[in-house]
């Protein structure tokens, strides 16, 4: 599990997972440079190729259905001919081995958004009832993701 997370003074994200440290690179907004990177803490040497993530703007790590999962949000995405909805990825983090899956596991966005929803421009993980919520605020609304016994997926506004 993931052991701890905060800013960075940087402009990015670092979590503490298992033997490794996984940061994020924001871009910053006249760049396209976003990277995630994994550096094995006992080597301290980096872990593999950084994943590139352009446009990253926030991020935020927590053990989302008992996977390891970083979420990585990017407010100025267009979704379809919509511009500025923006969108949410997820993506499977291997504790044991210090791998950030390349692949997006599940994506985040909100259906027939207006223009500059921002959708993702700043993340966190909290927790109720032993289980982890994920929070994605957009442009004056926040949105909290979690499963219920109930109900499989749930967005709530």
């Amino acid at each position: 599990p993931i052991a701890t997370s905060t800013p960075a003074a940087n402009g990015g994200y670092i979590a503490l997972a298992g033997n490794f440290a996984i940061t994020v690179a924001y871009d910053a907004p006249t760049t396209s440079t976003g990277a995630v990177s994994v550096v094995d803490l006992n080597a301290l040497a980096p872990v593999g190729t950084p994943m590139p993530a352009p446009d990253v703007r926030a991020a935020t790590f927590a053990t989302l259905g008992g996977t390891a999962t970083i979420a990585l949000g990017f407010p100025t995405r267009s979704v379809g001919t919509t511009e500025g909805v923006g969108q949410v990825e997820l993506h499977a983090v291997d504790t044991a081995a210090g791998t950030v899956g390349a692949t997006v596991t599940e994506m985040l966005s909100i259906p027939e958004a207006d223009n500059d929803l921002l959708f993702g421009r700043a993340l966190t993980a909290m927790t109720y009832n032993n289980q982890s919520i994920l929070v994605v605020a957009a442009n004056n609304v926040v949105y909290a993701y979690y499963k219920t016994l109930l109900y499989g997926d749930t967005r709530q506004k």
